[in-house]
């Protein structure tokens, strides 16, 4: 049995700590970690103070398919519009996108929704009734059949009427269902 306990050996705090956590704090080690703050430091000032040369974004890469494919973007807008700037906004993606239809869920404008469509060179749409409405925007060349709401559906208790759309694609009639379902419940 030792003669002292190692409480009794510790002399100071510092050592005391070291002893009870198996700590050995020596000078080096703190040396070298200023040293490496002080790098760190220094590598970010250099990075941070370097001259911005990339100040426009890039041009787009996003492509969706090409004229031998009928490109179809579904989006659920979230009580449009958001703000005044929401109408340009969507128009400038919607020509960058340059899919050639958009289903558009939670319509709530007739207004905007017309002034979004009045600000798209060579587009149409339509829009359902209602603040959560759901809405088309299709290129004007595109051979549209028919678009109406599927009332037939409302029996089986949809909370909004799904929108059906008929377009003739190279001599084929696709449907397209745009349908926004009712959340929590």
């Amino acid at each position: 049995m030792l003669p002292n306990s190692a409480f009794e050996q510790a002399d100071n705090l510092q050592g005391f700590c070291a002893f009870l956590l198996d700590l050995h704090l020596y000078k080096p080690i703190i040396l070298t970690m200023t040293s490496t703050h002080l790098i760190m430091s220094l590598l970010l000032l250099f990075y941070g103070c370097a001259e911005n040369t990339f100040t426009q974004p890039p041009p787009s890469t996003l492509q969706f398919g090409s004229d031998e494919t009928l490109d179809i973007i579904t989006w659920n807008i979230e009580e449009f519009p958001k703000s005044y700037l929401t109408v340009e906004y969507l128009s400038q993606l919607i020509i960058e996108l340059d899919a050639d239809i958009v289903a558009l869920q939670e319509i709530g404008s007739e207004s905007y929704f017309n002034s979004l469509v009045n600000t798209l060179d060579g587009w149409n749409g339509e829009r359902t009734s209602g603040s959560y409405a759901l809405a088309y925007v299709y290129k004007s060349d595109l051979n549209i059949l028919d678009i109406y709401e599927i009332d037939e559906l409302d029996e089986y208790e949809f909370s909004r009427t799904p929108y059906m759309l008929e377009v003739n694609w190279k001599n084929d009639i696709v449907y397209l269902v745009n349908n926004h379902y009712k959340c929590c419940g």
